[in-house]
């Protein structure tokens, strides 16, 4: 509890800092990490028994809405919208969590992982932009599917979801990692979300 309540009056200096200046505060969240208690907790209920793996299903879509509550219910007025990234999951910094990209447990299945993301995606908009006027910024970058570069891939989890004025998708410029010569992501510009 210690760790958590240090983090979290680290946060909320920065988060002064950041509204003293005349900023947003939009801090990034990992998603799907939990902590490792709430994983034990309920591993019956989200640890899918084949891969090991948080698996995106009702209980732990009750596990987001719970962790949301909180972070808004602590920040306040000091939080303008969060900044969601999946994918690449790192933890070195957080030595009581853990957790996966909520498509994880799809596999090389592109149809799994494009049903999940529109799930999860229209989750965190009602949660955030609807319920709470607040700004979603999402960015994926899944080692498994077509974030990296697919417009066709972009668009089938991205058409399905309703448009909101503060939701908006962030992808990389380039079409794979951030290495020289890479083309340009034809995802950009694309669909019909900011």
């Amino acid at each position: 509890m210690a760790w958590v309540m240090a983090a979290r009056a680290q946060a909320k200096r920065t988060a002064s800092e950041t509204k003293k200046a005349g900023l947003l505060w939009i801090p990034f969240v990992d998603m799907i990490v939990f902590p490792k208690a709430v994983i034990e907790r309920f591993a019956a209920q989200i640890v899918d028994p084949n891969s090991g793996k948080i698996q995106w299903n009702d209980a732990c879509r009750k596990i987001v809405q719970a962790m949301l509550n909180e972070t808004v219910s602590v920040y306040g007025d000091l939080l303008d919208g969060i900044l969601v990234r999946t994918g690449e999951t790192y933890v070195f910094d957080t030595p009581y969590h853990a957790g996966n990209s909520p498509t994880s447990t799809c596999g090389q299945n592109t149809s799994c992982q494009q049903a999940v993301w529109v799930d999860f995606i229209t989750e965190l908009r009602q949660q955030m932009c609807v319920d709470r006027a607040s700004r979603v910024f999402f960015r994926a970058w899944d080692s498994f599917g077509g974030w990296s570069g697919d417009p066709q891939y972009y668009l089938n989890v991205t058409n399905p979801v309703e448009p909101h004025d503060l939701l908006y998708f962030s992808v990389k410029h380039t079409a794979g990692d951030f290495f020289q010569f890479m083309a340009w992501n034809q995802q950009l510009a694309v669909g019909k979300h900011a």
